[in-house]
Order: structure tokens, then sequence, then C-alpha cells
């Protein structure tokens, strides 16, 4: 993040032009590390600790039809106005700003599959809105030698065609909804949101 001018570090907006604020905040970080590594010569390592919240699969619900809802441009000022250092973009008047947070996917929750209670029903792959969950034999899935050595290490060795399967998510198309962990009748699918605090 550090700037072609000696000593200016630069992230966000002012530095790429408009985007979302989850990046400028990110660039934000990670200004603050190359700026933290430019004066101490080293780059700061935070220690985490993991915090998991699970939500009552009965409980935890989305707005209806959160995922048709439209995005909408907030309001700008006039191009007549846009002088110095003007911000362009207004803030929504509060009934749509409201109508916008309800949009959230909260990408800081998903699902969470435990293998053990599982009876692959299909229920989940069923009721999924979007498509994104698919049971296959263990067989057909395709990795490296890790992959290998966890099927064996769950199942003692490696398992036949039929023997065992497996859930395959689609993590771009998956939009939060909880409908998968509701449907479960074995309570095998819980809706987690994981929280990474500094120690």
């Amino acid at each position: 993040m550090a700037t072609s001018r000696p000593d200016v570090f630069a992230g966000g907006d002012v530095a790429f032009g408009p985007r979302i604020i989850i990046t400028a905040v990110a660039e934000g970080k990670k200004a603050a590390n190359s700026i933290a590594k430019f004066l101490t010569g080293r780059t700061p390592s935070e220690p985490y600790q993991a915090r998991v919240t699970i939500y009552n699969t009965q409980q935890y619900r989305m707005k209806p039809d959160y995922e048709k809802l439209g995005r909408r441009t907030p309001p700008m000022l006039p191009l007549d106005r846009r002088i110095g250092i003007a911000e362009v973009e207004k803030l929504y008047p509060e009934a749509e700003a409201r109508l916008q947070a309800d949009r959230c996917l909260k990408c800081h929750i998903g699902p969470v599959f435990n293998g053990d209670e599982c009876i692959l029903c299909g229920g989940c792959a069923d009721i999924c809105p979007e498509f994104c969950l698919r049971l296959v034999d263990v067989t057909d899935l395709r990795g490296d030698e890790k992959l290998e050595s966890a099927l064996v290490a769950r199942y003692g060795r490696m398992p036949n065609r039929g023997e065992q399967a497996a859930i395959i998510k689609d993590e771009t198309r998956c939009i939060r909804c909880g409908l998968c962990a509701a449907r479960c009748p074995t309570g095998a699918i819980t809706m987690e949101r994981v929280e990474l605090l500094p120690t």
C-alpha cells in the first residue's frame, strides 16, 4: 500500500476509486501492517483466538425474499456541485438504508456440516434455492494425497464406490438462507459464525 511518494501509504477510495467499504477496511489493515514493517523492519504478527457462535436453526431466518431485493444506487451530488473534495455519494434515507441492509448475505455466518450426524437423506440439497449443494460418491472426489489421507483417516481405508458419500458445497452460490439447517432431520447442519479475536 506504499505510494510512489516516499513515506506515504494509501488505500481505499483515495487510492483505487470508489468500491465497497469492506475492501477499504481490508486495505487499511494492509496499509497499517506495511507502515509497521516500514518503521520496525518486520511485519507485525497478531495472535488470534477463534470464537464460534452457533445459531438455533429454528430461529435463524433471513427476511422473506431478501435475495430478490434490488441494489439501489445511493443519492448523488449533482454534477455541477462536485467541486473540491465534496463527497459525491450521499446517504440513503433511513427507510431505503434499512431495505439495502436487508440485502446483506451475512457472509460471516454459514452452514457447517457434521458428517457423523448426516444420514445422507438429501433434504439439504433438495431445499437449497441456489442449488449449491450436491451429494456425490466419495470415489468421485478429485484431489491430491491430502484428500486421500483424509478419507483414509475418516473411514479407516479408501472407500469403494457406493460405500460412502460426501456433500459438495459451492460457496460462491450460497446465500446463507439457513434452509438446509432448518430442513436437516438429524441436526447435522448448524448455522455458525466464526470470529477471529485478538488475544
